[in-house]
């Protein structure tokens, strides 16, 4: 039993203890003289029989305190061996579920990459958006328009710093040559001032985890046309 607990019941037992002295007063209590005047007999008898009556009620509630500690007494156990049995399972994922931990991490890693996509799409919306001078004369919604921007650009910060601290790089692609490893061909041109497998553009930016893919770029490819001569 949980010692707290333990000291409770130890002081509910001190207490009975005191009740049955006053009981035992009341039995070796000797007879009164007999001048002894009728409303004193009637005071200590009521004493005693509140005394009485008291102790029983105590004894009544201190079996119930003793159910309701041992009803929470069931509480704490079950709470105690729900928490070993966690603690056991996170053991067992940290010694045989890392990859499962691994591909959790990278799970969550995607979905942070397609929500920075989205708010990066709308702040590049709203960098080149040309308003009417209709809307360029009235200073509020230009302001609204400023801050809306602003925000979206400190956002986008604060993803960024959240992808570096969690070991997530972009793949290189400006000048670099297509990688088959870590890019896709979203779509190919031909132009004869660049390379044949030149970068010309980026449909979606591509990441490494830990400097292993963990999103492919998808990228704009130049390939030229081979001659056959004869």
């Amino acid at each position: 039993m949980n010692p707290q607990h333990q000291a409770l019941l130890e002081q509910f037992r001190d207490y009975l203890e005191e009740s049955e002295q006053w009981e035992s007063i009341k039995d070796t209590q000797e007879d009164t003289p007999e001048d002894t005047q009728d409303e004193q007999k009637i005071d200590l008898f009521t004493l005693f029989s509140e005394l009485s009556a008291l102790k029983n009620e105590v004894k009544h509630e201190s079996r119930q305190l003793k159910e309701a500690l041992s009803r929470f007494g069931e509480l704490f156990d079950t709470l105690q061996r729900n928490q070993q049995r966690l603690e056991r399972a996170q053991d067992e994922v940290q010694q045989t579920g890392r990859d499962a931990k691994i591909e959790a991490q990278r799970e969550i890693l995607l979905e942070i990459l397609d929500l920075r996509d989205r708010i990066e799409s709308n702040e590049q919306f709203l960098q080149s958006h040309q308003p009417g001078w209709l809307h360029r004369m009235n200073s509020r919604e230009q302001q609204f328009q400023d801050d809306l921007q602003q925000g979206l650009e400190i956002t986008l910060r604060n993803f960024d710093h959240l992808l570096q601290h969690n070991n997530v790089t972009p793949i290189a692609t400006n000048g670099t040559p297509f990688d088959p490893h870590t890019m896709r061909v979203e779509a190919v041109e031909q132009r004869p001032e660049q390379s044949d497998g030149a970068i010309l553009g980026v449909v979606r930016s591509g990441y490494l985890l830990n400097g292993e893919t963990l999103r492919t770029a998808r990228v704009i490819v130049n390939k030229l046309q081979e001659n056959n001569s004869k």
